[in-house]
């Protein structure tokens, strides 16, 4: 690997010369499947190199051309790649992130995506939460995405890789390995030499840590082989310092000086600057192992240490200081050793970077061993302990015990005997092997990004359970308006049908809706290119009309106008949001990443609402279909017999008043109101001799009759109905079944009878009996209503027919006049309103000199209503 500056600038250009010919191949295809493929590839190649910006671009170029021809799965591979992408570009894109992710998720259940492709999602939302320190979360995901593919397919690896990640944070290295080399194994069979290094390099960095260095450096030479002739030169000269800290490690010296150069050569040819500084860190430590101290920290402190702050880079700046500190000890200055040593600690601390927190404080306690320091030497010692045992350093954690037992051999023993008893050392402590990355220099989000979560989780719970489409674009367009800190905010739905944008905004001048060709206007042209656009400064911008302003007398300063796509990502709306709030305020990037995601959450919840509305009017035309149907049945019934002619649709309007007193759901409602509508319907088989004769019933024909509740069983039994409405049936022919066991037709008791089936008992006789039939008058009120309380735990269930009695007076009214052509004036719906069959019943109960002139009137009212004539 030896290369001078002139083959290095060779070896840069050949290398760029692998995606130019890819260039030009997507210049010439003209089959848009193998040009939008070309573009993918490109992109990921772009991703592996690093180079984030040009990754997106060409994935999202490669997106689009899969949504010309349909092909969502490539689609769905598109978004999740580009997910990740994300997250590794800037460390506050996590809400693009999961909004692609979940764009991903939904066309994989939508469309009937392959399981290779759902594995992929599952495993991506894995790999974020894994960062995210969502650990449960993230393995859950890796174990299921693992269940959906086949053990030799290439993300079948990918999931190993991530798997081995997790499990080395939870010390079980074993396991981990394990996975590594499978997943190596799989990688080689393939021929994927981008996924082969990422592989290689985890082995050789694992490796490498527990101080396998022969075996490490091996795995190391591979990855930084693959990864400079791909040009992921950012990687390859990172891992051109980590074989020269091998060396450095086994103090050869020459060697790791050779190799710390190539790393500080190809960082400089690419610009790398922070691997540039960290390399140069490196060639420090050399220097002082060699003899040249001074150098060292003379270099560092005038050139190194500026890059450092420029990136503001904590764990650059710690390792200055702990370079430094070694340096001076070299000069025999442990006092101000000791000092740089701490302030390093602590800035290793503040980036996280626990495994050079272990070696500080170890270096730490040598130099106060030296000084004769011995309670400051071994409470360093601890503390490196700790953190090299809770981040899983077994070849530190050596030197620290061995180093231990020098110092006090009384600590060392009580340490070792706990270890070996499996006993809680330590009570605290977190890390996560950096060295070990998939994801380079991941970083939590800031407060700005936290804020902006937390107005998407509030704009996503605001528009969650809301289906009416006129409130859903109030609702969004308020939030976003607040999310955004802007003036206003529109949100158009494109109407496909007349190619329109079209929406429904206050204006300041009330509500009304605005309606435009699909095409016209900023918000026309994002709807037609799914274009994003920012416009800082609006009148000095040729893309703003300012006619608009004129004529509406407001001032758009800067204006962001973004498209909303649906499940299938296609665009149905366009968000505008016009003036930032704040002095010389502008949307920022951060906003478009917000905007992006309530866009796919907007587009989704509007989405379904507009299904939503065809599925409500679908089932409202269905629903208004079958009860005409349920009506037709019950017609058919009344036609056999003019006298009972609208005593199917009594019982069901009975049925359902005492329903609704006693708190039933909407659910049994509908389906006792159907059961009710049909409990007669066995009637049709019934003689017209016994149905309709004029007079009492012999014994044999009342048996004949009684056959009509099977028969209305066996008949509704072999009608379709939907699975909500598989019970009525069974509730429709119980209408005969009495509470003590004595009814027809299978003699059930009690509770053994279907609910609605015991209201149906009370709604049937009581219209039966309060109706006129062949060979008798309607039964006066009083009587009904006695036999209803005398027949509790006989014939009816008690708590039916109080819910019965319980019923307002109006109510029962409006059963009676059902199948009348009059209405009830509403004065008297509203005197009747206040009254009910217990009223009814104890004023009917009074001698006649103690009812009230009002109770007459009550009761004069309600006669002249009940006494109407019905068959």
């Amino acid at each position: 690997m030896d290369k001078s500056n002139n083959n290095l600038k060779t070896d840069i250009e050949n290398s760029s010369a692998k995606t130019l010919k890819i260039e030009q191949l997507i210049a010439e295809e003209k089959d848009i499947c193998l040009k939008a493929t070309a573009l993918k590839e490109l992109g990921l190649i772009e991703a592996f190199r690093k180079n984030f910006d040009k990754a997106i671009i060409r994935l999202e170029e490669a997106q689009k051309l899969f949504l010309q021809e349909k092909d969502y799965n490539q689609i769905a591979s598109c978004l999740a790649e580009l997910a990740i992408i994300y997250y590794q570009n800037c460390n506050d894109r996590l809400i693009r992130s999961l909004t692609l992710l979940n764009d991903a998720k939904y066309l994989v259940k939508n469309q009937n995506l392959d399981s290779e492709i759902e594995a992929k999602v599952l495993h991506y939302y894995g790999i974020i939460y894994y960062f995210e320190k969502r650990y449960s979360e993230a393995l859950r995901n890796y174990k299921n995405a693992q269940k959906l593919i086949d053990t030799n397919c290439l993300e079948y690896a990918k999931i190993l890789d991530s798997l081995s990640i997790f499990y080395l944070r939870i010390n079980n290295n074993q396991i981990a390995l394990k996975n590594l080399n499978k997943s190596l194994k799989i990688k080689q069979n393939i021929g994927n030499e981008r996924e082969l290094a990422i592989t290689e390099l985890l082995i050789g960095r694992y490796l490498s840590s527990i101080e396998n260095y022969d075996t490490a450096f091996i795995h190391l030479t591979r990855a930084h082989d693959i990864t400079f002739n791909y040009g992921d030169y950012l990687s390859a000269a990172r891992i051109l310092d980590e074989l020269a800290k091998i060396y450095l490690a086994q103090d050869k010296y020459k060697d790791a000086n050779e190799y710390c150069l190539q790393s500080i050569d190809l960082a400089e040819q690419v610009n790398a600057e922070l691997v540039y500084a960290f390399s140069n860190c490196t060639l420090a430590l050399i220097k002082i192992n060699t003899g040249n101290p001074e150098e060292a920290v003379e270099f560092l402190n005038n050139k190194i240490q500026k890059l450092f702050l420029k990136y503001n880079s904590s764990c650059g700046q710690g390792h200055i200081k702990r370079i430094n500190a070694l340096a001076y000890h070299k000069m025999q200055k442990n006092k101000v050793a000791i000092e740089n040593l701490h302030i390093a600690a602590q800035l290793f601390k503040e980036a996280s970077s626990h495994s050079e927190m272990a070696r500080t404080y170890y270096e730490l306690s040598i130099i106060y061993k030296e000084s004769r320091d011995i309670p400051m030497a071994l409470s360093s010692l601890l503390e490196a302990l700790r953190i090299a045992r809770f981040n899983n350093l077994p070849a530190l954690t050596n030197k620290i015990e061995d180093f231990l037992f020098e110092i006090d051999e009384d600590e060392w023993a009580n340490i070792i005997n706990k270890t070996a008893q499996k006993e809680v050392l330590f009570k605290d402590g977190s890390s996560i092997l950096e060295t070990l990355s998939l994801i380079d220099d991941i970083t939590m989000y800031d407060n700005s990004s936290k804020d902006a979560l937390l107005s998407l989780l509030r704009i996503g719970r605001s528009i969650a359970a809301e289906t009416d489409i006129d409130k859903l674009l109030e609702i969004i367009a308020g939030e976003t308006k607040r999310a955004l800190n802007a003036d206003r905010c529109t949100v158009f739905l494109l109407d496909k049908e007349t190619n329109e944008l079209w929406s429904k905004v206050a204006l300041g001048m009330g509500s009304q809706e605005i309606r435009f060709p699909a095409h016209m206007g900023l918000a026309g042209h994002v709807a037609s290119s799914g274009e994003i656009i920012n416009i800082k400064d609006t009148y000095n911008d040729p893309r703003f009309n300012k006619e608009i302003d004129k004529k509406t007398g407001y001032t758009t300063k800067s204006i962001l106008c973004m498209p909303m796509r649906n499940l299938n990502h296609e665009i149905v709306g366009v968000f505008q949001v016009l003036n930032k709030l704040g002095e010389n305020a502008q949307f920022t990037d951060s906003d478009e990443d917000l905007l992006i995601a309530i866009g796919s959450s907007a587009g989704i919840a509007l989405e379904n609402a507009r299904l939503f509305k065809k599925q409500f009017l679908m089932y409202e035309e269905q629903k208004r279909s079958f009860l005409s149907f349920m009506n037709t049945l019950a017609a058919v019934i009344d036609a056999r017999d003019k006298i009972t002619a609208g005593h199917s649709k009594r019982v069901a309007g009975y049925s359902i008043a005492i329903a609704i007193e006693m708190n039933m759901d909407l659910t049994s409602i509908e389906i006792l109101e159907y059961a009710a509508m049909l409990h007669d319907f066995g009637k049709i088989g019934i003689k017209d001799s016994v149905l309709c004769k004029r007079g009492k019933l012999t014994d044999e024909e009342y048996k004949h009759i009684q056959e009509h509740v099977t028969l209305t069983n066996e008949i509704l039994q072999n009608m379709y109905f939907e699975e909500k409405f598989k019970d009525v049936p069974e509730i429709a022919s119980s209408h005969h079944e009495k509470y003590d066991g004595t009814g027809y037709h299978q003699g059930l008791k009690g509770e053994e009878i279907p609910f609605g089936g015991r209201i149906l008992a009370v709604s049937d006789v009581f219209d039966a009996i309060t109706s006129k039939r062949h060979y008798r008058d309607r039964m006066p009120l009083l009587d009904a209503l006695n036999i209803l309380i005398s027949d509790k735990g006989k014939h009816f269930d008690g708590n039916v027919v109080d819910a019965f009695f319980n019923v307002s007076l109006d109510k029962i009214i409006k059963i009676l006049l059902l199948t009348q052509d009059e209405d009830l004036p509403k004065e008297t719906e509203e005197l009747l309103s206040r009254y009910n069959f217990n009223d009814i019943y104890t004023i009917l109960n009074k001698n006649s000199d103690d009812i009230t002139e009002k109770e007459h009137e009550l009761i004069k009212i309600f006669y002249k209503y009940y006494e109407t004539d019905r068959h």
